[in-house]
């Protein structure tokens, strides 16, 4: 995670909560970067599903948002692979219907809208 400075009080980060990107779909990486990045999220690389593990391993983003629009079972097995590299990182997938789901997976949470989505990342990361 990013550095913290203590004020009286509160505890504020120095930097911003990197963010990987992985989709099929150039439509959703391209909003998903802009809604990401207004949000104050530094989003470090957008890529194809097969490739977010490796990439993840050379970015060592905080989170990775996987799109499971078109497939929760595709964007299960990224997450799955992700997980497996031992990464200290938290998996988002998006898909409609939203709502976190059991099983195997243990850093890995469901959104159903950009809106969760950052609230997640707030939550897990802080402001």
């Amino acid at each position: 995670m990013g550095a913290t400075a203590r004020e009286p009080g509160k505890v504020r980060s120095l930097h911003r909560v990197r963010v990987l990107l992985a989709a099929a779909d150039p439509r959703f990486l391209r909003a998903a970067t802009f809604l990401l990045e207004r949000e104050g999220f530094a989003v470090v690389g957008a890529c194809k599903p097969d490739d977010a593990p490796s990439l993840a391993r050379a970015e060592r983003p905080h989170a990775v948002v996987v799109d499971g629009n078109a497939s929760v079972a595709a964007a299960g097995r990224t997450a799955l692979a992700i997980e497996a590299t031992g990464l200290p990182v938290h998996v988002l997938v998006i898909a409609s219907g939203g709502g976190r789901r059991g099983g195997p997976l243990t850093r890995v949470a469901e959104c159903g809208s950009f809106v969760e989505l950052t609230r997640e990342l707030r939550r897990l990361y802080g402001p």
